[in-house]
């Protein structure tokens, strides 16, 4: 899934009938965005780390997403 069109329905307070079956999930960030408790950002395909759990990668895009998920857990 796409991240940019995510991050525009959580800041943009209004919704279509596209993006009704997702309104509860969206307030409740839209919600913590507003408290100041999250932020959201773009993140690159390249860079997503749950591809290297979810997707056949090669492996230097596996190593490269590997040593990223390690580096987050110190």
């Amino acid at each position: 899934e796409d991240n940019q069109p995510c991050i525009h329905i959580a800041t943009n307070p209004v919704t279509s009938h596209r993006t009704r079956h997702v309104a509860m999930h969206f307030n409740f960030v839209r919600e913590k965005l507003q408290a100041g408790l999250i932020c959201v950002q773009h993140c690159p395909t390249g860079d997503m780390l749950a591809d290297a759990l979810t997707k056949c990668l090669p492996a230097p895009q596996l190593a490269k997403l590997h040593q990223a998920i390690l580096n987050t857990m110190v």
